[in-house]
């Protein structure tokens, strides 16, 4: 059997738009109270069956306390992504928390870590395939049979990602500001199969 790994992210080019999946410690780093996105994108549309993503995210963040700059940040993301002949489909939920220490106040820096679980939903329409069985003599018949056995149209996996950020800004009137980061996706790893 063939096997394929969780690593399959959406077919989505705007990702680095979204916190949570870029890095999961820049949940909530923003100015406002609050942050809500929704992307949508059509992609290769000349194509029969062309990529069609829809992703919504929300973040937020709250004081530790009056007297500290220290936050705690939460958000949620979630996607659909559909192509092709056969719908093949990723369906995502995602939460997030993210908790950021002040260092200096005075010129925004901070060291952030941040950590996503998601769970994940694979699928596709069987019916919509079609099989090299089905055609006798060079013609197709959807009535021939498939000889194939698919029993795993749709699969569930978890998703794990975690993020470190440090930013800070410098210059006259903190006009440069540094961000560095690193994250990591897919930590979990597990194996499955259409087949």
């Amino acid at each position: 059997p063939v096997y394929l790994f969780a690593q399959a992210d959406i077919h989505f080019s705007q990702f680095y738009e979204t916190s949570i999946l870029r890095n999961p410690a820049l949940t909530g780093v923003f100015a406002n109270d609050y942050k809500l996105g929704v992307y949508y994108r059509n992609q290769w549309s000349s194509i029969s069956n062309p990529y069609n993503t829809v992703l919504v995210s929300a973040e937020t963040h709250l004081n530790v306390r009056e007297t500290s700059e220290d936050f705690v940040s939460f958000g949620l993301l979630g996607y659909y992504d559909k192509a092709g002949s056969i719908d093949e489909k990723i369906t995502s939920v995602y939460p997030a928390i993210n908790y950021n220490k002040s260092i200096n106040p005075d010129h925004n820096t901070f060291l952030s870590f941040g950590f996503t679980g998601g769970y994940l939903q694979y699928s596709f329409d069987p019916g919509k395939a079609t099989f090299n069985n089905q055609y006798l003599n060079g013609r197709f018949n959807v009535y021939n049979p498939t000889m194939e056995n698919l029993p795993n149209a749709k699969m569930n996996v978890w998703d794990l990602g975690a993020g470190i950020n440090f930013n800070t800004s410098t210059g006259e009137g903190n006009n440069v500001t540094y961000v560095i980061g690193v994250s990591g996706y897919h930590f979990t790893q597990p194996k499955f199969s259409y087949y």
